[in-house]
């Protein structure tokens, strides 16, 4: 649900209410690179945290019942949505769809949003299976390992990532929220090199002359490997790559050096991410001001 800062309300009611959406196998406490300057800002915050790996459809409609009734309790309160990665299609289902739209976001900062999908989806299912049952604590019994999953989701989120998914055609048919500011950041750090890319596809071809397993499964790998730019330096951030980050009809698009994980704080790429994210708010409160 939605956890909002202690006290937040006491802020002034101009201030924007900044709400952070994780991603896919994520949670709120692995974004306080971008939520923590903007509290030292003072700025009011929240994040909202949902079930991952659950439709998409699904948790944008759980978010959308809690801004409905936080727009009910504060009708005068603006919303500014600062989303990672799956957090930003959350976001926008939410506000694009007419039927859930809560009408009081003004702003959405999405960061690694996977716009027209990701190729690692099609692998995600190995980051359940390590997020369940070695990444959860073993202090925890084993039924609370064996049910996490159900809690969690079953997976669904991982089909609507893939690119072409049916989720994604129905979001990409819709128009931008004219209310709403937008704004996208791209990372362009990313493991491999294109040489690496190359050497993966040689070590593929090697491998499938003497295993027949990997001769079953190499003209997908192939596939994979020939348009693999989520892993490629530069041009991808490890899992979303720049052109499938990219959001038509939003101007304010900015690539910058940081991967997915906004690993190093102390960065210069998360610095200037930081430094920009901040400047989206700033800018707001010089509008107020005209």
């Amino acid at each position: 649900g939605l956890k909002l800062d202690r006290g937040w309300e006491k802020s002034a009611s101009w201030k924007e209410l900044v709400i952070v959406v994780h991603g896919f196998n994520s949670a709120p406490e692995e974004l306080t690179a971008l939520v923590e300057p903007l509290r030292r800002s003072g700025l009011p915050c929240g994040m909202f945290q949902y079930p991952n790996d659950q439709s998409i459809t699904e948790s944008a409609q759980q978010f959308s019942q809690e801004l409905k009734q936080l727009a009910a309790r504060h009708p005068e309160r603006h919303i500014a949505l600062v989303t990672h990665s799956m957090g930003g299609l959350v976001a926008r289902e939410c506000i694009e769809n007419t039927d859930l739209d809560p009408g009081n976001v003004h702003r959405l900062i999405m960061v690694a949003p996977p716009t027209h999908g990701s190729r690692l989806a099609h692998v995600a299912l190995l980051g359940d299976v390590y997020e369940h049952l070695v990444a959860i604590p073993l202090k925890k019994p084993g039924s609370a390992r064996i049910l996490g999953p159900l809690k969690d989701g079953l997976g669904e989120a991982r089909h609507d990532l893939k690119p072409g998914s049916e989720f994604l055609r129905r979001l990409s048919s819709r128009p931008r929220n004219p209310k709403v500011a937008y704004s996208v950041f791209l990372g362009t750090r990313a493991p491999l090199n294109r040489d690496d890319l190359a050497t993966l596809r040689s070590q593929v071809d090697n491998a499938s002359d003497d295993n027949r397993v990997v001769q079953l499964i190499a003209p997908k790998l192939r596939t994979w490997l020939t348009d693999f730019d989520e892993m490629v330096d530069g041009v991808g951030d490890g899992v979303v790559a720049v052109k499938r980050g990219r959001l038509n009809d939003v101007e304010d698009t900015m690539l910058l050096p940081f991967d997915h994980w906004l690993i190093g704080p102390k960065s210069e790429g998360i610095k200037k991410l930081q430094t920009e994210l901040l400047a989206r708010h700033m800018r707001h409160y010089s509008n107020l001001d005209e």
